[in-house]
């Protein structure tokens, strides 16, 4: 350096983390001051000179300045911490510690619908130009209003860490208090293979990170109202789910299958949930601590080897049960040609009362997510959610009650509940396999449809793997509508037309079932009304005067702002200042001018082509032109996650984007903005827009499935009605219109705007209205295939009246 200069030290532009060394890199390419390079001959460069006085004094100048930075940086992350610990001071214990951030990939699920319970919180640093935030946890990406179809894989490149926010976990209401787990991540334990089942290159995935931990549940709020009355003719329900919250849950129908029983419960039903106990390669088993090994009372399945358990089937269990230490630990089915050994794991809780049974399969220990891992849906789903079909016909049969009383068997209401076309054979054995071994000679069947997007399509040989007379073919066999070849999203068919032959596992449900369920009105007339994908439309029509829709509640234990644990303050319907304080702690977060009169829209979900997030990114410049700011949570579509990190480098004066997910994120997503933007091309019902509700965040929404039956349009002359603004078609120049519309409301008419958020608070939401619907059309249901006996003994089954219990 010349004599004489005076030392400037470079600006200091942004803190990055030091990358790895590349193993093609040249090796001094990370000193201080120097850059990495490749010389031109393949050698290695010299090494840089020795740094003179000044040169030296100019290194220590910006080592300060970063050291300052930090300093400051740390300061305002404390007084965050303070800030957020004296809320939560003022609420009570919520909880919970603060979520981990880890390296893992993230699980990406493939169900319709809301929330998902995986991710740890992501707080990323965005730049001047950026705000890009990555989520590292493996939680599972969740959809709303939907069941997944074999759940997309999770990406196989693990996203950088990102500074993280401190949250609490979400909190687990009226399920088992798991254990916390400790700061390092559960070790996932080897799974010990056992018996070849001819899995294929995707049966054993790689290890993955837990799903966010489970908290000891918080004592329910009291809540004002009657209790929920009691049914006069109670039923026995044998629910049958892929996934079930807070164990295992990627999307919507995890939602339901935990939510809509202990609803049922509470009305006098008798219920049991059977679900896979998913152990995620070992990482996930800490989520099912505490949970019973339960001692079946004969071991052999009515179809399996061993026992028939003919004493059980129809005659009374008691006749061929046997006791203390006769009883063996699992129970023997017969699939693939082979028996199979399942043991059940149970929780129960009398306040609750629902029987919650989890079968324990080597099929369901591997890593990855419920129906996947890096490399794609597991290949041999349709043996998996076959054995768990059958676990679910066998439980009652095999399993003496939780509560004391009569076996289930026994019990003249039973009826079965499949959710999606993972349960979707549970009819399909029922009929060709229980019934003519004697075995519930009366009980129905309902199927639930979430998402009719995933069918479960098969080669046609995999018949020969269930195990099913050859008789049985021709419910499952399916020649689809010819079409152009298209791979399916989750990976089950890659020719969905050209007329072949295949087994088409939902197809076989909506045949074999007495009763046929969807998740909202609107979607029911939809998916009989217009073509759907695969051709299921025409099938559904025939059997339209067997489909009632009806829309899914939510949680609201778990999801409302009087004692949300996630958010920064609490507020209600009655008083709201605390909404404007969360909007502030969530600019703060993304690093978002806190400006009180920009209009902040959030978009919550999972990234693929129905939730429409392109719909969004395409909107941006007219979004920008009304001055709004937006925050987008979510992952899925590797491309779509690419297109949300480039708009938030391009459009980063008022864009942020974190791709990932994290439940306390969501939350605080949601909470915090002012309306959520749900551009969704098909939404059989969707959860984001109820959760938005409750919380006074106005729902923009497509006008859609049930999108449509829940949010009720305000007026554009004013007046006192409305909860949101729908639009159609799916567009951007449509959602620009919504959103515009909405900004004029927000900005001229404050009044309106607030008594649209109060109304959505106001609405009832839960699931005490939807279970007193399941439980109408239920009842009917076991009427109407009752026993002449039954029905002469019962006459009022078929009316379901419901009247309160002294």
């Amino acid at each position: 350096m010349p004599p004489g200069r005076p030392c400037r030290p470079r600006p200091l532009l942004r803190c990055t983390p030091r990358r790895a060394a590349d193993p093609g890199s040249s090796a001094g390419g990370a000193a201080a001051g120097g850059s990495s390079g490749d010389s031109s001959d393949g050698k290695a460069p010299p090494p840089p000179p020795a740094p003179s006085l000044g040169a030296a004094a100019a290194a220590a100048q910006r080592r300060a300045l970063v050291a300052e930075s930090l300093a400051r940086l740390r300061r305002e992350n404390q007084v965050l911490q303070a800030a957020i610990a004296n809320v939560m001071d003022d609420k009570g214990p919520a909880g919970g510690g603060g979520s981990s951030s880890s390296s893992s990939s993230s699980s990406s699920s493939s169900s319709g619908g809301g929330s998902g319970s995986g991710g740890g919180s992501g707080s990323g640093s965005s730049g001047g130009g950026g705000g890009v935030r990555a989520s590292t946890s493996g939680g599972a990406t969740s959809t709303q209003g939907g069941a997944s179809q074999g759940g997309q894989a999770p990406t196989a490149a693990a996203r950088p860490a990102a500074v993280e926010a401190p949250a609490a976990p979400p909190r687990a209401p009226d399920k088992p208090a798991a254990p916390q787990p400790a700061a390092a991540p559960v070790a996932a334990a080897a799974p010990t293979p056992g018996p070849s089942l001819g899995l294929g290159p995707s049966a054993w995935g790689q290890p993955t990170q837990p799903l966010e931990p489970m908290v000891p549940p918080r004592p329910p709020r009291a809540k004002a109202g009657r209790p929920a009355p009691r049914c006069e003719t109670p039923l026995t329900l044998i629910f049958c789910a892929a996934e079930v919250a807070p164990w295992s849950k990627t999307g919507g129908l995890g939602d339901v299958a935990g939510a809509l029983p202990p609803a049922l419960a509470a009305r006098g039903h008798r219920v049991v949930v059977v679900a896979p106990r998913h152990a995620n390669g070992g990482a996930d088993l800490a989520r099912y601590a505490g949970l019973a090994e339960v001692k079946p009372l004969t071991g052999g399945g009515l179809t399996g080897g061993g026992s028939t358990g003919q004493g059980s089937a129809g005659q009374g269990s008691a006749g061929g049960a046997l006791t203390g230490a006769q009883r063996p630990a699992r129970v023997t089915l017969q699939l693939a040609g082979r028996p199979q050994e399942v043991a059940y794991y149970r929780h129960y809780s009398a306040a609750e009362g629902v029987d919650w049974l989890f079968v324990d399969h080597e099929a369901f220990r591997r890593p990855g997510t419920p129906y996947g891992d890096a490399r794609g849906p597991f290949e041999d789903n349709l043996f998996r959610f076959a054995l768990l079909s059958l676990a679910a016909l066998e439980a009652p049969l095999q399993l003496p009650p939780a509560d004391g009383g009569r076996p289930y068997c026994e019990d003249s209401n039973i009826v079965f509940m499949a959710n999606d076309w993972h349960s979707a054979l549970l009819p399909v054995f029922l009929q060709a396999r229980y019934r003519p071994a004697g075995a519930y000679p009366s009980a129905p069947c309902a199927l639930a449809i979430h998402n009719l997007a995933h069918q479960g399509l098969f080669p046609s040989h995999a018949f020969n793997g269930l195990s099913l007379p050859g008789g049985a073919y021709g419910l499952l066999e399916w020649r689809p509508p010819r079409a152009e070849p298209k791979k399916d999203e989750h990976g089950h068919s890659n020719d969905h037309g050209h007329g072949q032959p295949k087994i088409n596992v939902l197809k076989a449900g909506i045949t074999a079932s007495q009763l046929l369920l969807t998740v909202s009105p609107t979607y029911a007339a939809e998916i009989t009304s217009t073509p759907q994908e695969g051709g299921l439309d025409a099938l559904l029509r025939s059997r339209a005067g067997d489909l009632r829709g009806i829309v899914n509640g939510i949680d609201t234990e778990e999801w409302g702002p009087e004692d949300d644990p996630h958010i920064a303050a609490p507020y209600s319907a009655a008083d709201m200042r605390g909404k404007a304080a969360c909007k502030r702690a969530l600019q703060r977060e993304m690093r978002l001018p806190g400006d009180p009169r920009a209009p902040l829209l959030g978009f919550v979900g999972r990234l693929d082509r129905q939730k429409g997030p392109d719909v969004i990114l395409e909107a941006l410049p007219r979004l920008a032109e009304l001055g709004c700011q937006v925050v987008m949570l979510g992952s899925g579509d590797p491309e779509y996650e690419r297109a949300l990190s480039e708009a938030a480098r391009q459009y980063g004066f008022f864009f942020r984007a974190h791709v990932g997910f994290s439940v306390p994120l969501a939350h605080r997503v949601v909470a915090g903005c002012d309306a959520l933007l749900m551009p969704s091309r098909f939404e059989p019902c969707g959860l984001n827009q109820l959760y938005a509700m409750a919380y006074g965040t106005v729902p923009i929404v497509a006008a859609t499935g049930g999108l449509v039956d829940t949010v009720e349009d305000v007026s554009p002359f004013g007046g006192d009605e409305g909860t949101g603004w729908t639009f159609s078609p799916p567009t951007p120049e449509a959602l620009g219109g919504a959103v515009a519309a909405a900004v004029r409301a927000y900005r001229r008419r404050p009044a309106e705007w607030a008594g649209a958020a109060r109304r959505g608070m106001q609405r009832d939401s839960g699931w005490r209205d939807a279970a007193a619907k399941y439980e109408r059309v239920l009842l009917d249901l076991r009427s109407a295939h009752a026993p002449a006996a039954a029905q002469a003994a019962a006459p009022q089954a078929a009316a379901g009246r419901a009247a309160p219990r002294a």
